[in-house]
């Protein structure tokens, strides 16, 4: 698979400029997130933060890529992980949580 094979043709890659790339679904860092030595990103204007206020999505963007140091020129702390993480787990709780009520 192409996500597979990402990791494994840039294990090196360190840093990575997806602004304005397009992404419309937060399944499309999924093969970032498998980037082993990805530790900066900048991910700003991409429609699929659109309807998300800023800080909401940074915290998605940090929660996702467990990685990071340092997001849209911004250093990423041990605390906004943290919470960062918190909010991701407590929003799919929820979602599932739906899922299952109907």
């Amino acid at each position: 698979p192409a996500a597979a094979s990402t990791a494994a043709d840039f294990p090196s890659l360190r840093s990575l400029h997806l602004a304005s790339a397009s992404l419309s679904l937060w399944t499309d860092l999924d093969p970032v997130a498998r980037l082993p030595s990805l530790r900066y990103l900048r991910f700003r204007s991409n429609p699929v933060a659109s309807d998300l206020g800023a800080g909401e999505a940074r915290a998605l963007t940090i929660a996702r890529l467990p990685n990071l140091e340092g997001l849209n020129a911004s250093g990423v702390t041990e605390k906004e992980r943290r919470e960062a993480e918190r909010r991701y787990v407590g929003s799919v709780a929820r979602d599932l949580l739906l899922a299952r009520t109907g």
